[in-house]
């Protein structure tokens, strides 16, 4: 058994603890840039509430707010730009997971003064970007803790890996999740559903990052229909906070797989929401990765005390249980609900076909037919 662990960001957990940008302003240097979505965080309050905390303690900051889903290399050089025009000396990243890893990407740039060559693999980051905050308000990426960032270059969304980018301080406060409407509860819930079981399925998986996978699987079966339920129930928005960091702690030392991958295609054709792909996905490619992970996956549902003593038949009833929350949270079964082009599979196939950094870590790494295979089952909703 061998294995490392890297945990470097220090984390405030809390209701209210937004106020904790106070107690490290020290850290943050002469002027922050604050890098956030178009909208939302504007519409709950969450920015105000941020700026205002910042000027109690003379903090200089400068806003970028141009943030949109599955932020393109265009963004990240222009909030790149900006950081440096400001002479600024941090990042503060407030909002989704979208907000965050462009936080990551604009602080690379601003070291590097460039951006995709570290997205197509052609350098490797050498030096670690300004101090970073990050704030999410929905519950789901984990990026607040990863060592991920995820960005759109020429229509394929590609991610940089390195713990250079690991922020260095997470404000996890589960008021500012209160405003998620219940899609994006839906579809962030799910996504960190989706990071916790991948992450346990890797081969690089360890005895460690398991520790995460699972108990974040048990708060998400508890507490994600509650939280889809009603925007009320304070105790199940903080508990999915809570769980989507832990799948983010766990995803950062295993890696994920085929899921994300095959995802990627249609949340860039179709904009469909990162966390609904993975979820319809979910048990069509788990279907696929039985034979290899069998026991871990009969382990989740012994974990969840369903088990009925048979490793193989629980493996399957994980696929069954997570056909029915796709149910309950109204995804739908087959891509072909969804409107996707059955022409395109194809060309979905090759480009996961490609993605090395996902297939070789998968339990299972298909081939092109095995891809194309899985996409056609999904199309027609065939387990």
């Amino acid at each position: 058994m061998e294995f490392q662990i890297f945990l470097p960001t220090k984390v405030f957990f809390g209701k209210g603890d937004l106020s904790k940008i106070k107690e490290i302003k020290n850290f943050l240097g002469k002027r922050a840039l604050i890098v956030t979505g178009q909208k939302s965080t504007k519409v709950s309050g969450s920015l105000s509430n941020l700026i205002n905390y910042l000027k109690e303690v003379d903090v200089n900051f400068v806003l970028f707010d141009k943030v949109i889903p599955n932020p393109d290399t265009k963004i990240v050089i222009e909030g790149g730009e900006k950081y440096i025009e400001n002479d600024c000396t941090s990042i503060i990243a407030i909002g989704g997971g979208s907000s965050i890893d462009a936080a990551k990407a604009i602080g690379i740039y601003a070291v590097n003064r460039e951006i995709a060559p570290f997205l197509t693999g052609e350098k490797v980051l050498k030096n670690k970007i300004p101090t970073l905050v990050a704030i999410p308000t929905t519950s789901g990426t984990g990026s607040e803790v990863t060592k991920f960032a995820v960005i759109t270059y020429e229509n394929k969304k590609l991610a940089i890996t390195s713990e250079l980018i690991i922020p260095d301080f997470a404000i996890l406060d589960p008021l500012l999740t209160l405003t998620m409407n219940e899609k994006i509860v839906r579809d962030t819930g799910l996504d960190a559903l989706s990071h916790a079981l991948e992450g346990l399925f890797s081969i690089g998986s360890t005895p460690f990052s398991d520790i995460f996978g699972y108990e974040s699987i048990k708060i998400i079966y508890k507490y994600l229909p509650r939280s889809f339920s009603s925007s009320e129930d304070l105790e199940a928005r903080e508990m999915m906070h809570l769980a989507s960091m832990y799948a983010g702690i766990q995803i950062s030392h295993s890696g994920t797989g085929i899921v994300h991958a095959m995802g990627y295609p249609l949340t860039l054709r179709y904009e469909f929401p990162h966390g609904y792909s993975n979820a319809l996905l979910m048990p069509y490619v788990f279907k696929f990765e039985l034979p290899n992970v069998y026991e871990k996956m009969a382990k989740v549902i012994e974990v969840l005390d369903l088990s009925t003593g048979d490793k193989y038949k629980d493996a399957e009833k994980l696929i069954e249980l997570l056909v029915n929350l796709n149910k309950m949270m109204n995804v739908p079964l087959s891509l072909k609900d969804l409107g996707v082009e059955k022409n395109e599979l194809e060309i979905f196939a090759d480009e996961v076909d490609k993605n090395e950094r996902l297939k070789k870590i998968s339990p299972r790494a298909p081939n092109y037919d095995e891809i194309l295979s899985i996409y056609k089952n999904a199309y027609l909703g065939v387990l």
